[in-house]
């Protein structure tokens, strides 16, 4: 089995900075400051800039990178419903962000059973609570609540489906476009409506979990799942139906998956989440070698990077495509 080999040597010049494929030519000091930089400081303008100027052949500085990581972590926490949000830039405290969030949480259920009367508000909370704990899983409704008839528990994520509280990531067999022409219906996992909201209903605090790392580990990599599936969602037309996919094996047993399936014009792009720096990612190299695909997404925790594959998958089957 082949290693795979970093994609990007050359160097460029843009906007008088240098940029190679180890990082940003920046001077120690100028980054020093900017790893000092608090939130509202001048370092959030030159992040930005770091953002805007990236590009799959450019490097990002390790600071630039720890930093953003951050930034990310606290977007995590707080998510993006308008009342957290304000509550954070007003005193940047996580413990009051989690009284709105608690109290936002505890207001959704009981108007969501005013606006529903064929749903009781106990059942209501037991699918809510249910959607945080098998994060990152396949949906099972046996596993909602002991006794509780599957025909209910379908009716009342269904309605909080509809109402935008919760996504369903359909299982699609991503033999091409569109995705949603070729599903198992039974199969599928739930994203929650906000991050945020999801931290709370996990009980994560900041003394909990003090970094990003140790952030998606209380959860292994469910609250990564949920982000990014979130981001997904974002991306969608409003005016559209908020599908998104997974794939995973049809083969008893086989455990092959990957998070997310992308339709970006006729084409597929599979989409895999890692909640840390490193991971196996053996399930992408057998669905890439299945579906004979070229370009495929990996999101983790590592500093981006473009990378051409060629390995040998663990049926032997030799595999190349690129992955961003």
């Amino acid at each position: 089995m082949h290693e795979p080999h970093e994609h990007g040597d050359s160097e460029s010049v843009a906007g008088g900075v240098e940029l190679t494929s180890t990082g940003l030519a920046r001077g120690a000091a100028g980054w020093q400051d900017l790893a000092g930089a608090g939130i509202g400081s001048a370092g959030e303008a030159q992040l930005l800039l770091e953002i805007t100027r990236w590009t799959p052949d450019a490097g990002m500085h390790p600071v630039a990178h720890a930093r953003l990581s951050e930034c990310y972590r606290d977007y995590l926490m707080v998510g993006g419903m308008p009342a957290v949000v304000h509550r954070w830039i007003e005193g940047k405290s996580m413990l009051e962000c989690a009284q709105v969030q608690h109290a936002m949480l505890g207001t959704l259920r009981d108007d969501f059973s005013k606006y529903s009367r064929r749903v009781p508000v106990a059942q209501v909370g037991r699918v809510m609570d249910a959607i945080p704990r098998m994060l990152g899983r396949i949906f099972k409704y046996a596993r909602v609540a002991d006794g509780e008839r599957s025909a209910a528990i379908r009716q009342t994520l269904e309605l909080l489906c509809r109402a935008k509280l919760a996504t369903r990531v359909q299982a699609a067999t991503g033999m091409g476009p569109p995705l949603g022409g070729d599903i198992r219906e039974r199969v599928f996992k739930v994203i929650f409506l906000d991050s945020g909201l999801l931290c709370d209903a996990l009980g994560l605090t900041l003394e909990r979990a003090s970094d990003l790392a140790g952030l998606v580990r209380v959860n292994e990599g469910g609250l990564a799942e949920q982000a990014v599936g979130q981001g997904l969602r974002a991306s969608l037309p409003h005016f559209a139906e908020h599908a998104l996919y997974f794939w995973n094996s049809e083969r008893s047993g086989a455990g092959a998956e990957v998070d997310y399936l992308v339709q970006h014009g006729s084409r597929i792009v599979p989409l895999e989440v890692k909640a840390g720096t490193t991971g196996s990612l053996k399930s992408l190299h057998h669905f890439m070698a299945l579906r004979d695909l070229k370009l495929a997404v990996r999101v983790n925790a590592d500093l981006p990077s473009v990378t051409e594959v060629e390995v040998k998958t663990t049926q032997g089957t030799r595999v190349c495509y690129r992955l961003l």
